[in-house]
């Protein structure tokens, strides 16, 4: 029997990730079922999250797709990283947009069904609602490089692998522009 591991680029696995990219939907069935991706998701989803089955089938269904997608779309770079790390850091980052969206969920939940005499006073909501278009303001102040991080972590919440990707710089320069862009957004505050 092969071994199936994915922390090392054997030929095959190179093979399967070649024929992925190459749009081969067999290539994407056998290294589901050869490399037992669905359930390496499905335990790394239940050491991570409590959840309802259901929750955590669409979760599932989420993660598979969003990784064999990545790998359509030549994402994955073997020089970063083996694909194991690759499936767990798509995986953290999904099981974390879940758990954003559940807590927005709560939050909206809550504030439906909260008595109004509870809520916020309106001169709060006011006094929140200028916050936010000073803050816009400031931002709109910052260097382009530092808006886009800014608005990509916060307004868009994407992780910071994502923000790395997709503006093809390292995480490490990611982190260090949201640390100084929120810097000097309090300094302008």
């Amino acid at each position: 029997m092969e071994a199936t591991t994915l922390t090392t680029m054997s030929s095959d696995l190179q093979s399967l990730v070649q024929r992925i990219r190459e749009g081969d939907t067999c290539a994407e069935r056998e290294l589901l079922d050869k490399y037992y991706i669905i359930d390496r998701i499905r335990m790394m989803i239940s050491r991570k999250l409590i959840a309802s089955d259901e929750d955590k089938s669409d979760l599932l269904i989420e993660i598979a797709s969003a990784f064999i997608i990545s790998l359509r779309e030549g994402m994955y770079d073997p020089n970063r990283g083996n694909l194991g790390s690759y499936l767990w850091g798509i995986t953290s980052n999904r099981i974390g947009k879940y758990l954003r969206r559940k807590e927005r969920r709560r939050i909206m939940t809550e504030m439906v069904t909260e008595p109004v005499a509870t809520r916020c006073s309106s001169d709060t909501l006011l006094e929140r609602a200028e916050t936010q278009r000073r803050l816009k303001r400031l931002i709109g102040r910052l260097d382009s490089k530092y808006q886009q991080v800014i608005l990509l972590r916060y307004y868009q919440e994407l992780a910071i692998p994502e923000i790395a990707e997709q503006l093809n710089i390292g995480e490490r320069q990611v982190y260090n522009r949201i640390h100084y862009a929120l810097r000097l957004l309090g300094n302008l505050m």
